[in-house]
């Protein structure tokens, strides 16, 4: 027997309220996030990514409505006792009890993320004395084992250190160690090594895998990066401007997209030619994202998509078309092919 979806977001909207108007951010999406799975978040900058994530950990406020956020739809999200909440219908104190014990989040700019006056081992043991009930001096020692935990060299010693008294790299390290101290069932990562040179983003994403690998918690990767997805994803939900355009597992992605969008996405990623030690050309996207303010009718990725036709894709937003396999994609054209 299948076992039920950890995260399943039904018809998820998030709109900003701004001096100019209102930003439709996400719009009306849909899909779930399995027990033990790794599920990629893809889009360009804009596509609503992170506005994703901060629904999910509670960061738009109480019931999905911030000072300049309205949030719709449904976050049905399964706890530890196997029964179903919808995180949009918590108040703020069921969040901050939710948040960091069963789901834990990796930002993507860590210098802004870590307290700055405060060392990273305090930092640790604060989370581990908020939603593990340690005393201080367990919390401590804790912190140091969770820093052993990520790889960091002398933790003990480091536990002492401020932020900015680490590279990048470590600092990113201590993230994860704050995101797993209490073993959440769900781990966020929006876009945690986009910073980082490539050596150390291959030791960032080897330490998620080898983590993943030893709790079996599920994580949403958040990324713009289909080289990273590759090496990590198990199945892929790709955004186009607040939109959903095409789900499916990493295999079926690569091997062959039906969105014109996902498509224009994997041919901008570099390949080695072995046979001639070169890089192969890369295709490059026409055109840029729309102004969120004013989306285009239709399809929004239309205007840059050489398969458009006129009186059709400017005409309707596609619905979903479901394939074999749990795929499914948004396109007028290829779902009439």
């Amino acid at each position: 027997m299948t076992a039920p979806p950890l995260l399943q977001l039904r018809d998820l909207s998030v709109d900003f309220s701004t001096d100019m108007g209102i930003v439709h951010a996400v719009d009306r999406v849909s899909f779930d996030i399995g027990t033990d799975e790794i599920v990629a978040l893809v889009g360009e900058s804009g596509s609503g990514k992170s506005v994703i994530a901060q629904a999910i950990m509670g960061l738009l406020g109480v019931g999905g409505a911030g000072r300049n956020a309205r949030t719709s739809g449904q976050l049905r999200f399964r706890g530890r006792d196997g029964a179903a909440i919808d995180l949009l219908t918590l108040d703020a104190e069921e969040r901050r009890r939710l948040r960091g014990r069963d789901i834990g989040m990796v930002f993507q700019e860590p210098m802004t993320a870590l307290n700055p006056v405060l060392t990273v081992g305090e930092q640790i043991a604060e989370l581990l004395r908020v939603h593990a009930g340690l005393t201080r001096a367990q919390a401590a020692a804790e912190a140091v084992a969770r820093l052993a935990e990520v790889g960091i060299a002398a933790p003990a010693e480091r536990a002492k250190s401020y932020p900015h008294q680490m590279s990048g790299g470590m600092r990113q390290r201590v993230l994860i160690a704050i995101a797993m101290a209490c073993q959440p069932l769900l781990l966020i990562a929006d876009e945690p090594t986009t910073a980082l040179d490539v050596t150390v983003q291959a030791q960032i994403l080897e330490l998620m895998r080898t983590l993943k690998r030893r709790t079996r918690m599920s994580v949403l990767f958040i990324t713009h990066d289909f080289g990273i997805v590759a090496e990590l994803a198990d199945r892929v939900v790709v955004l186009y401007a607040g939109r959903m355009v095409e789900e499916g597992s990493a295999t079926d992605i690569f091997a062959s997209p039906r969105h014109p969008y996902t498509e224009g996405l994997l041919g901008a990623v570099p390949r080695l030619d072995l046979a001639s030690d070169t890089i192969g050309a890369v295709a490059i996207l026409p055109g840029t994202a729309p102004d969120p303010l004013a989306f285009p009718a239709g399809c929004r990725f239309h205007p840059r998509c050489t398969h458009a036709r006129p009186g059709l894709c400017d005409g309707k937003a596609p619905a979903m078309t479901a394939l074999a396999g749990a795929r499914r994609f948004a396109c007028h054209v290829r779902a009439s092919a």
